[in-house]
């Protein structure tokens, strides 16, 4: 049989069934818009809501005419996954994110690079999800957490159903040397010998630089090879905001460090996630460090990816990434 028509019959199979998934996608959101949650939320304070599994609610935001619908595609005893996008359904991009318990992210719900909504998860389980929304001024200018994943709707999706055949990112290098990136304001002030040698004797100084030798590493992660380990650990197919597509754009590939003057004889050492789509390219943590009588550290402070975490949590993430034997332990998720 001829090899081409092989994977034309392959690749239209998999394009109905893209069609099939984000039908049935529409059709649950439309049912729970209609039969479960008619009422429209108005967001102009912190708002707790509780939120059935497969089930969604209508908001409104003070910065913006539409009106917007949050559902909840998955949840779990310690994580969900929610979806949302602009009304009506399916003439917008989806917006995936994932929360674990306790974890929040900057969102924008009108697609744009400024946050407009926190979104907390306070509780779930395999039934539903507790959620805190709390609206945010587009005028500050806040940038929206790594945390979520724009889905196109119709043709996009063909594109995350080919990502187990598709390689996205091909580099074959396993480097493990570390090689970060230090930048400074108003350098010829800042003593930067003595700062790092202080921070890189810290442990989050150390767990940055053991982040940083692992992100070099998996750059050579590919779609094969995350597919098979994402099945392994996950026990499901990596597709739709799971998908290598979806998730290495988000996934750093080195830390960068930046050193800024605060106040006299204080200094803010930023670390800096370097992803491949600058939109996810943000500070991973910040150490306020005072260099008088001694050298010691004011604040921590975990960003990004981290943010609202503390050392042990953040800890746990890097061992359980680094315990896995490829190059693609950095892409995995880490469920506590």
């Amino acid at each position: 049989m001829n090899p081409t028509y092989k994977r034309g019959k392959k690749k239209s199979n998999k394009l109905l069934i893209a069609i099939a998934v984000i039908i049935i996608l529409v059709a649950l959101i439309i049912f729970a818009i209609i039969y479960t949650q008619p009422h429209v939320y108005y967001i102009n304070a912190p708002t707790r809501l509780d939120l059935a599994l497969n089930s969604s609610i209508l908001y409104k935001l003070p910065s913006s005419t539409d009106t917007f619908v949050l559902y909840l595609k998955n949840s779990t005893n310690n994580s969900a996954t929610l979806y949302i996008t602009r009304t009506p359904v399916l003439a917008y991009p989806v917006l995936a994110i994932y929360l674990t318990q306790g974890g929040s992210a900057n969102i924008s719900s009108e697609e744009s690079k400024v946050a407009d909504m926190h979104l907390l998860l306070l509780s779930s389980n395999y039934k539903g999800a507790e959620l805190e929304l709390t609206p945010i001024d587009p005028t500050l200018r806040l940038k929206p957490s790594g945390l979520s994943v724009e889905l196109q709707p119709t043709s996009f999706i063909e594109k995350m159903l080919y990502t187990g055949n598709v390689s996205i990112i091909s580099t074959t290098s396993t480097t493990t040397s570390t090689s970060i990136t230090t930048t400074t304001i108003n350098s010829s002030a800042i003593p930067m010998q003595q700062i790092m040698s202080f921070v890189n004797t810290t442990a989050p100084g150390i767990l940055m630089n053991s982040f940083a030798t692992l992100y070099q590493k998996d750059k050579a992660c590919n779609a094969s090879v995350y597919n098979a380990t994402f099945q392994t650990l996950e026990n499901m197919k990596a597709i739709g905001p799971n998908s290598f597509y979806n998730v290495s754009p988000s996934v750093p590939r080195n830390v960068n460090i930046s050193v800024t003057k605060v106040a006299n004889n204080t200094y803010l050492v930023t670390y800096i996630g370097v992803t491949p789509s600058k939109f996810y390219t943000g500070a991973l943590l910040d150490l306020k460090v005072s260099l008088t009588p001694t050298p010691i550290l004011l604040n921590v402070s975990f960003e990004g990816p981290f943010k609202y975490m503390n050392l042990t949590q953040v800890t746990k993430i890097y061992t359980f990434q680094s315990s896995i034997q490829n190059f693609c332990g950095a892409y995995m998720p880490y469920i506590p």
